[in-house]
């Protein structure tokens, strides 16, 4: 009697999304560096953000909307296997939303922050032209993504009776070829 072992790597994916509405859009700063935050958010394991700067948050930005993800738990708690995706959402069109990241997207904020996103998802001029679909009823809206996908290991042992015959043949030749 034969054993034979198999072993696997499961994935195991869980994933949410967050959605950030921001009211009254044109009364608030469009200034470089002014941050405005979503309130917390349950999603994948623990709390999360998304932080805006109409304005874009550096001098580089100016002119942009920079967009962050923000993990807001303990820094030490910090998940290191998180992809995501930021979007800029177009409440006339959905298909013409504007998207940073995606699902092969690792979330990487440095070693001692809790933010990663982009320095320039969507032009401000665009954000705010209500002819082109972002702006509606005076809110835009912001959503995240955020996919964690874990790895399972299983393993299996079968018993087999004998060897199959085209194993048997294989080793067989292979064997007369090394001689």
């Amino acid at each position: 009697m034969n054993l034979v072992a198999e072993s696997a790597l499961t994935p195991t994916v869980s994933e949410g999304r967050i959605r950030y509405v921001v009211n009254n859009v044109e009364a608030l700063s469009k200034e470089i560096g002014v941050e405005y935050e979503s309130p917390d958010m349950d999603a994948v394991g623990g709390k999360w953000g998304i932080g805006v700067y109409l304005g874009g948050q550096k001098e580089e930005d100016a002119g942009g909307v920079t967009v962050y993800l923000d993990w807001q738990g303990k820094l030490e708690d910090k998940p290191t296997d998180v992809c995501f995706l930021l979007r800029a959402v177009n409440q006339s069109d959905a298909t013409q939303s504007r998207t940073g990241g995606g699902p092969q997207q690792k979330w990487t904020p440095p070693a001692n922050g809790t933010r990663c996103g982009f320095g320039n998802l969507i032009r401000t001029a665009t954000l705010l032209d209500p002819t082109e679909g972002f702006l509606v009823d005076g809110r835009v809206i912001f959503e995240a993504e955020i996919t964690k996908s874990t790895g399972t290991s299983s393993s299996r042992v079968d018993e087999m009776q004998e060897a199959p015959v085209t194993m048997c043949r294989d080793g067989k030749a292979l064997l007369e070829v090394c001689q």
